[in-house]
C-alpha cells in the first residue's frame, strides 16, 4: 500500500535524515527539524486549518533553507478535491512534483495471493500459534472479490479469517467479506487502541525483520 511505497522510496533516497508522520489530529514537534523527511498521512482527510499550518510550515522551511522534504499519501483524487473546495489549490499544486500511482488491487490481481499468504505468516505470529495456510477453495475465494478496500481490506478478511480458522488451514469459510452497508460511520482521523496495537505490532516484526522475540521485547 501507500505505507509501503513510501518507506520504499526513503530507503532508496539518497537524502538521509530523521522520519516524521504527520497524520489528521496527529501533529510531530517539528520545531527543531532542520534535516529529514515529513510523511504527510490521508492528505484527503485533512481540514482546511490544518492544511493552512502545512502550508505555513513549509513556507519556514523555505525561508530557513531548511532540508526537509514532504511525501504526501492520500486515497483521494486531491485534484477534485481543490475543486470541490475541501483541499487548497495553492498546497496541492505545491506537492504535485513527482506523483506515484498505486493501481487498485483489482487491476494487479497477480498480488492479491502474494499479499494474502504474507499477512497470514503476520497475524499467524501475531496470534502466537503455528503458521497457517490457505486452502485451494480459499484462494478461489478471495481472487473473486473486487477489493474496493484495497489492500487495507485484503488485511482484515485475512486477519478475520486467521482468528476464525480452527488447525493450520484456512478454509473458505473463514473468509469473511463484509458489506459495504453493515460498515459503521468511520471518523476521520480517530484510532481505536486495537488498532494501534495491531499497527505497532506489524511495524515492529518489520522493523526486527520478523523476530518475535525482539518484537516482544
Amino acid at each position: 500500500g501507500k505505507t509501503l511505497l513510501a518507506q520504499f522510496v526513503l530507503e532508496k533516497s539518497r537524502h538521509q535524515g530523521a522520519i516524521y508522520k504527520w497524520a489528521p489530529l496527529s501533529r510531530p514537534d517539528l520545531s527543531g527539524i532542520n534535516d529529514g523527511v515529513v510523511i504527510l498521512q490521508d492528505l484527503s482527510t485533512w481540514d482546511l486549518a490544518e492544511q493552512a499550518v502545512l502550508n505555513d510550515f513549509m513556507d519556514l522551511c523555505r525561508l530557513e533553507k531548511r532540508r526537509v522534504r514532504f511525501i504526501g499519501q492520500t486515497s483521494q483524487d486531491l485534484r477534485e478535491a481543490t475543486q470541490q473546495g475541501s483541499f487548497r489549490k495553492d498546497l496541492f499544486f505545491r506537492l504535485s512534483v513527482i506523483n506515484l500511482q498505486i493501481p487498485a488491487l483489482q487491476n494487479r490481481p497477480e498480488d492479491i495471493l502474494v499479499l494474502a499468504e504474507f499477512f497470514v505468516q503476520v497475524h499467524s505470529h501475531i496470534k502466537n500459534e503455528g503458521l497457517k495456510a490457505l486452502s485451494e477453495e480459499a484462494k478461489a475465494l478471495l481472487l473473486q472479490s473486487a477489493w474496493a478496500g484495497n489492500v487495507t481490506e485484503l488485511e482484515n478478511v485475512i486477519e478475520r479469517a486467521v482468528h476464525l480458522s480452527q488447525g493450520h488451514v484456512i478454509a473458505a469459510a473463514a473468509i469473511q467479506f463484509l458489506d459495504a452497508s453493515s460498515i459503521a460511520h468511520h471518523v476521520a482521523g480517530v484510532t481505536t487502541l486495537s488498532e494501534m496495537e495491531k499497527k505497532l505490532i506489524l511495524q515492529t516484526l518489520q522493523i526486527t525483520k520478523q523476530n518475535k522475540t525482539k518484537t516482544a521485547q
